[in-house]
């Protein structure tokens, strides 16, 4: 039995000429039986625990609307003995620094409901003084001179790596100590 010849056309051909014929390549007959492992139902999944220190050395409140961010600095610094709390804007921030205290905290500029500027005023009202590095994606000159003249540390969080962040964490933490 003559195998069939297979047709193909390409997409956008010109209307008035035929498709060119191809001829298939020979190959081996699949004969053989294939066996499929046999598979067992998973009946528990092992959970992913992240150990953590034993004792915190330092507390981080990491206040940013980026989940992402905020997670991954939370991991790796609490894989580092750092006890971290999140806040995704102004607003949750004020309510954690209302019953905790912290060695130092990470704030963001942009968030929705009160950004980072409205943040510094707030607590510059309350004659609060703490250990504040403003990690955003603003990087013109007038709002980093702005964000100093709060008194604060700052990074430009879109053009520094995680390691670079965590390494200034880490130093201004031991440089200010705790507050």
């Amino acid at each position: 039995m003559e195998p069939p010849k297979l047709i193909f056309s390409k997409f956008g051909d010109k209307a008035n000429q035929p498709p060119k014929e191809v001829t298939p390549v020979e190959t081996e007959s699949l004969d053989t039986e294939v066996k499929t492992p046999e598979v067992k139902p998973v009946e528990s999944r092992e959970k992913v625990v992240i150990e953590k220190p034993k004792e915190f050395k330092y507390r981080v409140l990491v206040v940013d609307d980026e989940k992402a961010l905020s997670r991954v600095l939370k991991l790796k610094l609490n894989s580092l003995g750092v006890y971290v709390d999140t806040a995704a804007n102004g607003l949750e921030a004020l309510e954690f620094l209302k019953s905790n205290k912290y060695n130092l905290i990470v704030l963001d500029i942009v968030m929705p409901e009160m950004g980072g500027f409205e943040v510094l005023d707030e607590l510059k009202k309350q004659g609060k003084k703490l250990n504040i590095l403003v990690a955003t994606s603003l990087s013109q000159p007038e709002d980093r001179e702005k964000a100093i003249s709060y008194g604060v540390e700052y990074i430009n969080k879109g053009s520094t790596p995680l390691a670079k962040m965590v390494t200034t964490i880490f130093e201004l933490i031991s440089k200010n100590g705790s507050k």
